[in-house]
């Protein structure tokens, strides 16, 4: 054999030849991954809570106590999205959520003062499209939008007939075209299908959102 024939010092170049070629072919997969082969989940569904812009401001003011007298009870932002994922790195879909919190005030120095206050509902519907500028097999970040409808309904308790007023809020706060801007958001998969998802975005129905997601 060709091999058998050439002097030692040769056969030691060759060898630490071949094996430089190995390793620098290895790190340059590395550095230049082939196409990702995974399969693409035409489908997933998301449920999560949110953070809002109401209720960032309604915990400062009772954290603060900028009024006082002033008690805030609100809930996180509740959602659930489909998505529709015809390409790896586009998904479009819709999203339903719903928001409620109350406030009410009384005269801090007199026990048996009378509570007056609001209650706040809103339910959001809309259409959501999302880009993906980051596609591993278990980890995913995107960017995108929602366009929809969002709708408040206030019932207030002032000490009398209200009613006329509550029609006047809901009337000027009720139904409204509510874009957003998802600015960023990620998906990271504990198995093949279920995972966390957390998005940061700009405009109803949440600012910060966070929960869990499932993709098939």
């Amino acid at each position: 054999m060709w091999l058998k024939r050439l002097p030692a010092k040769e056969t030691i170049v060759l060898a630490a030849a071949v094996s430089w070629s190995t390793s620098v072919w290895a790190q340059e997969l590395a550095l230049n991954p082939q196409p990702d082969n995974s399969p693409v989940y035409l489908h997933q569904i998301r449920g999560n809570i949110g953070l809002t812009t109401t209720g960032i401001l309604s915990e400062i003011i009772r954290y603060f106590r900028i009024v006082d007298g002033v008690k805030v009870n609100r809930n996180p932002a509740i959602s659930g999205t489909y998505l529709f994922q015809p390409t790896r790195r586009v998904a479009i879909g819709g999203t339903v959520a719903y928001q409620n919190f109350s406030v009410t005030y009384a005269d801090p120095n007199d026990n048996n003062a009378r509570r007056y206050g609001l209650s706040a509902r809103r339910i959001y519907l809309g259409a959501v499209g999302l880009i993906y500028i980051v596609d591993k097999p278990r980890f995913r970040m995107y960017s995108g939008g929602r366009v929809g409808y969002s709708n408040w309904n206030i019932d207030s308790d002032v000490g009398f007939p209200s009613e006329i007023i509550d029609r006047v809020i809901n009337f000027a706060l009720g139904g409204a075209f509510a874009p957003q801007l998802i600015v960023l958001g990620g998906e990271s998969y504990v198995t093949e299908h279920l995972g966390l998802q957390g998005e940061f975005s700009i405009g109803a129905p949440h600012l910060l959102s966070f929960g869990v997601c499932y993709r098939w």
